[in-house]
């Protein structure tokens, strides 16, 4: 039976004892929870004159002074060379994308869809790989973050094996809740709202054996969500961008015209 609990016993955790769970050398660089070029994108270079508000677990705050900022970091569990030059082609893609998703959202959201190949042109498959290693990079790092078990299937994928983490599944899905509360925030107000998510993570163990069973989270970029859970027997990998023409769910966690009915300025006006 698997047990689901905030506060997992010691069996489960793992003592990864400061080196990099990508290559095994010393760990001695910390990677973004978001990329940096998405912190900028959301809030703008260089030191924020009015810090961000980052609601941490438990509901603490976390003021953030720019996208420098520890506190956008995981700690040291990657080795610099692992952290930068051998991933750089991971990020580059990712940016790709995320430019894309950003500059068409009115699209996306017509079609529910999009086809890499307009990104990324005939080699779209070698950078959907490598948004891929970039999302499996950013897991890696949360488990590691929480004191888990990194598979080694994520190893052998960054490091170039055409086959996916096994029991791994990614979705890319957008947000509408978060969308219509952006828009009201532009046309009400002229303000130009920015948001970075990073959702509480979901761990399952079966007590019966002492081992974990399953883990689940989300890292967000305003609208743009990326869903991810890892299966530890080993299940069939699954992403909504496997293939060329991508499907976008459209999700929603606030009821449409709530954020409008609740929002403190307009009660004010």
């Amino acid at each position: 039976m698997d047990d689901a609990s905030p506060s997992l016993p010691e069996y489960i955790r793992v003592d990864h004892r400061g080196f990099c769970w990508w290559c095994g050398q010393l760990a001695d660089s910390r990677e973004h929870k978001y990329k940096r070029s998405d912190a900028v994108g959301e809030f703008g270079g260089g030191a924020w004159r009015d810090p961000i508000v980052r609601v941490t677990h438990g509901g603490k705050e976390q003021r953030i002074q720019g996208p420098n900022s520890q506190g956008l970091k995981f700690g040291r569990s990657l080795c610099r060379r692992c952290n930068n030059a051998r991933s750089s082609p991971f990020d580059e893609s990712y940016a790709e994308l995320m430019l894309y998703v950003s500059d068409n959202e009115s699209l996306i959201l017509n079609k529910e869809r999009f086809l890499q190949s307009t990104i990324f042109g005939r080699h779209w498959k070698e950078k959907r790989d490598d948004v891929l290693r970039f999302l499996i990079k950013h897991v890696g790092c949360r488990l590691a973050e929480e004191r888990l078990a990194v598979p080694r299937s994520f190893d052998r994928f960054l490091d170039g094996a055409d086959r996916r983490p096994s029991g791994v599944a990614i979705c890319l899905n957008v947000r509408l809740d978060i969308v219509e509360w952006e828009r009201h925030l532009r046309e009400m107000h002229g303000e130009v709202p920015g948001s970075l998510w990073l959702g509480e993570i979901d761990v399952r163990y079966d007590s019966s054996t002492q081992s974990l069973t399953y883990a689940s989270s989300h890292m967000g970029v305003g609208p743009v969500r990326f869903s991810y859970e890892v299966f530890f027997d080993h299940r069939r990998p699954v992403t909504n961008l496997a293939r060329n023409k991508v499907r976008v769910p459209l999700l929603r966690n606030v009821p449409s015209g709530l954020f409008a009915a609740e929002c403190a300025d307009c009660k004010m006006a």
